[in-house]
Formats: C-alpha cells, structure tokens, sequence
C-alpha cells in the first residue's frame, strides 16, 4: 500500500516535471470593442529550459476556445522541440466561448490581428528570437492563420511577416490568398464543415503554390490529431476520429516544417 502511494506521488511528481510551465499574460492589442475600448488580449506563454533566444509559434485555438486537452500536448512537443510558445485567447477578451455555430462571431481577420500581436509581443522578450516566429492554428485557428499569412489581408502595424505557418483542418475559405510566408496545411478527407477540396483551391493558387504545402489524408476525419476528441465533439456533427497514423505522419511533418523554416 505504501509503495503504491509513493509510486503515485513520483508519477505525479514526474508529469508536473515533464510538463512546461505556463505563465498567463496579458498584451495590448490593435483590436477594440464594439464601443471603441481596446481588447485587452490573454495567453499562456511557455519556454524551453535556458536562456534562449528560441523561435516561437504563436497558437490559434480552434471554434470551442481554448481547450487544454488538445493544445496541451502539442505545447508539450513544441517546447520539447525548442520553441517557446504563446498561445492566444481571441474569445474571452470579447465575451465569447464558443463560435462553433456562429464562425464571424469572432471573424478569423480579427484572430489574425491578433496573431500579429501576439508576435509583436513575442518579438519585445530576451528568450525570443524576434524575426523567428511561427504561426500555427486548428479548425478555425487554422483559419485565421491562413489569414494571418495572406498578403491581402489588413492589419494594424503588421511587421515583419512570420517565418512559417501550419494550419490544421482549416476551413480554407479566402476570397483571394497569396502567402508572404510557408503554409503547411494538414487536413483529412473528411473533415465535416471544413472540406478539404477548398484547401486545393489555395494551394493551386496562382502564386501561392511554391508556398504552400498541403497534405490530404485519405479516409480521415477533423481532428484526427486528438485522441479525446471523440470524447469532446460530437462525431455525427462534426465527423471527429482519431486516426494515430495520421498523428503520427501530422507530428512528423510539422516538426520538420518548423526546423526548416524557424531553424
């Protein structure tokens, strides 16, 4: 009995030790309310062990809002790879939870903004290398990511352009898109609301497609990356399946993506 209760402690001990520690930050954005005050933008930041300077990704969550289930792993391997990471909180800023039944609640030019903020922020710290800074998203995060990137999007002190871009199961729906930086697009073949058929518009775009990598997994469904997500979503809504071979291949290829461009 005692050697289980010591067993336990240890493992606890072990995940808080493995885990990265995130710190709540509050920026100052380009974006305002309805009545004209300044949104007050939230995140959790986190960073490798050491001094740094690293690279950076700044994190778009999907429709639900934050979701520590889901980003939490994946902060797990962008720190164990050497990024430090800023994940935003575009909805409670506003009043919002959830906009996965009103999508322009929160408009993914508005998230973009916000991403330019994020990186403005992330650009201002010692540990972080200012002109290496990613941008990555899922669902409508992936969304407004891609907005993030298009040149034809407008922003307030935009900057420099992130160095690289991933969206995942992203509803690829632009009037027009030309990237002023690397987009890696992964998204199933099923993926409900998003589909992937939109996604080939952008990368068969006339200039955009050196820029763009996109990758299709046949037989996939939306957040095949998330092994909960079965559990969260409703799967006859949204058509959410983990598939771990996808996982796999989607892990794989983002750290390569974000090595190549951001190291």
């Amino acid at each position: 009995m005692i050697k289980n209760i010591v067993f336990a402690l240890l493992l606890i001990i072990v995940t808080v030790i493995s885990s990265p520690a995130a710190d709540t930050v509050t920026i100052n954005s380009n974006s305002t309310t309805l009545v004209g005050e300044p949104v007050m933008l939230t995140g959790k930041l986190t960073k490798p062990q050491g001094d740094g300077p690293f690279p950076a990704v700044v994190l778009l969550h999907d429709c639900r809002g934050p979701m520590p289930e889901y980003e939490v792993p994946w902060i797990e391997r962008l720190t164990n790879w050497g990024y430090v990471t800023f994940r935003v909180d575009s909805f409670g800023p506003r009043g919002e939870s959830s906009v996965c039944t009103k999508l322009l609640a929160v408009a993914p030019w508005t998230r973009a903004q916000d991403a330019h903020d994020a990186k403005s922020y992330l650009a201002t710290l010692p540990f972080v290398e200012g002109n290496k800074i990613a941008v990555m998203g899922s669902g409508t995060g992936g969304w407004a990511t891609l907005y993030s990137v298009n040149k034809g999007t407008s922003f307030q002190e935009r900057g420099n352009p992130f160095r690289a871009a991933v969206a995942l199961y992203p509803y690829c729906h632009l009037p027009e898109f030309e990237s002023d930086a690397p987009v890696l697009i992964l998204i199933g073949e099923f993926s409900g609301w998003f589909p992937a058929e939109k996604c080939l518009d952008i990368a068969n775009t006339k200039g955009a497609a050196s820029d763009v990598t996109l990758k299709i997994y046949p037989g996939t469904y939306m957040h095949f990356d998330f092994e909960e997500g079965e559990k969260i979503w409703h799967v006859e809504d949204r058509q959410v399946k983990y598939n771990p071979e996808a996982a796999t291949d989607a892990i794989a290829r983002v750290k390569n993506f974000l090595s190549k461009n951001l190291k």
